[in-house]
């Protein structure tokens, strides 16, 4: 039976759930992954990186002894798949690909080309096979020259409903001398890891949001929260300009790269020897945070689920925002103008102000009252 029949006889759902009925929860690329495995390697002990929702977990379930995944949503919605489908959920989730114990390691291309990277050296010191796959179209020249870079022996299969699998064997010894970027910017030190959003320069967006800062009202000891912060620049941002108080920041993003490159920068930037306090979760936004338990929230939202372009991520940040923001409090959000963020916050806010716009974002603050 053919990968697309077995993914046809699941139950499977994207996480989050999107209203956009074209958007599905597995593509080509994961069948032909699969398809390959059932063909070429039998029963052979797989460890997976890099899954989307689920569905080549729910496949080869039996197979797979461990896995890695810098997602928290695609873990979280592989766990929802695996559970509706009676899989076992129990194969460890482990915080780096050098230390995963299968005999092939299969999985899909990420977007990255800076964490693809990274990945490809972590892997390449197991000596062991590497089955990715990808959709054609996102499968650059780039990737390519980093497979080959890190593998002696790199098989590119014919494209099969737009998808190619890549077979990746021998590994060459490497000098690891990688540099992580370097920024500053505001009298703040940014370095970034792979993988982590703008990863060559500080974001533009981000850089209009901290100029909107002097408009927020901070009172000593507020709780704050970072919402999607990325490398934090935003926290370090607002910590540095309100120095003199003692302020609470919690900064969250789905990435684990991301989170620990925002604390790994707020060490940088000594701001453990400051007032503030910090501490750094990868969540699904606020998920099964306290509600009223913020006097401020930030949010520079994503609007990308790895290539999937839509609002419905940020969409699900606005619902939590305003159930874990105090009564009096502020939800403050920068957002690219072409977005239809402004009803969206309507729609779950009371009082809602653009506060400033320039050629290519809207910064918006919300309040329930």
């Amino acid at each position: 039976m053919q990968a697309d029949e077995l993914f046809e006889q699941l139950t499977l759902e994207r996480y989050p759930c999107s209203s956009d009925a074209s958007l599905t929860a597995f593509n080509q690329a994961e069948s032909i992954l699969v398809n390959r495995v059932l063909t070429d390697f039998g029963t052979t002990k797989l460890s997976i990186i890099n899954e989307n929702f689920g569905a080549i977990s729910c496949v080869l379930h039996k197979q797979i002894v461990d896995q890695y995944n810098d997602s928290f949503l695609s873990n979280f919605g592989c766990e929802l798949n695996l559970k509706n489908n009676n899989c076992d959920q129990t194969k460890p989730l482990l915080l780096d690909p050098s230390l995963l114990t299968g005999d092939l390691i299969i999985g899909l291309l990420p977007k990255s080309l800076s964490f693809f990277k990274w990945q490809l050296e972590q892997l390449s010191k197991l000596n062991k096979p590497v089955l990715i796959a990808g959709m054609v179209k996102y499968i650059s020249s780039g990737h390519i020259n980093l497979m080959n870079q890190y593998f002696e022996d790199t098989q590119v299969s014919r494209a099969h409903k737009k998808a190619r699998c890549i077979l990746l064997s021998q590994p060459k010894k490497q000098n690891s001398n990688n540099t992580i970027p370097k920024h500053e910017f505001n009298n703040i030190q940014v370095e970034n890891l792979p993988g982590v959003f703008c990863q060559k320069h500080i974001d533009i967006g981000a850089r209009f949001f901290i100029e909107q800062f002097k408009n927020i009202e901070i009172n000593e000891s507020y709780n704050i929260a970072d919402l999607g912060c990325g490398n934090g620049i935003l926290s370090l941002a607002m910590a540095k300009m309100y120095h003199k108080h003692s302020l609470n920041f919690e900064c969250f993003d789905e990435s684990m790269q991301a989170v620990k490159c925002a604390e790994h920068n707020w060490l940088l930037n000594e701001l453990d020897k400051s007032k503030h306090s910090a501490a750094f979760i990868q969540n699904d936004g606020l998920l099964n945070q306290a509600p009223k338990k913020y006097d401020i929230i930030i949010c520079n939202p994503p609007f990308h689920q790895n290539h999937t372009v839509g609002i419905h991520i940020t969409q699900s940040l606005i619902k939590q925002a305003k159930v874990c923001l105090k009564d009096d409090g502020e939800f403050w959000l920068v957002a690219n103008r072409t977005l239809p963020y402004l009803n969206e916050l309507k729609s779950h806010f009371k009082c809602v102000n653009q506060v400033s716009q320039n050629a290519k974002f809207k910064v918006f603050m919300a309040k329930k009252t």
